[in-house]
């Protein structure tokens, strides 16, 4: 199998879930209305996430896209978590998670844009 088989973005803008759903995501979801197991299970998903995008800095979302997370997965960070944030690194070892963050040159640059 090549490509993705679920898209599914979460988000709590309506001005960027409206732009998900406009460019084609499979799954659009408000984060402030729906719960991601429930759709997890209404889509059919079996496993958890292969790839993981965190875009948002915000705590209670990035421990919920760990626990989402198939075993191997890989998460990118985008979003600037506050101070003292903390994970379980349990289930980051165990279930043997990739995370990278975010770099590149005209990053600061467009960060605002």
């Amino acid at each position: 199998r090549s490509g993705a088989r679920k898209v599914v973005i979460t988000d709590i803008n309506p001005t960027r879930l409206e732009l998900a759903r406009k460019v084609g995501i499979d799954h659009v979801v408000d984060a402030s209305k729906q719960n991601l197991t429930d759709v997890m299970k209404a889509i059919g998903m079996t496993e958890g996430f292969d790839v993981g995008l965190e875009m948002s800095g915000a705590a209670p979302a990035f421990r919920d896209m760990i626990d989402k997370m198939n075993n191997g997965g890989k998460i990118a960070i985008l979003g600037i978590a506050p101070a003292g944030f903390e994970i379980d690194w349990n289930k980051v070892i165990f279930k043997m998670l990739n995370l990278k963050g975010i770099y590149g040159r005209e990053m600061f640059e467009t960060w605002y844009k």
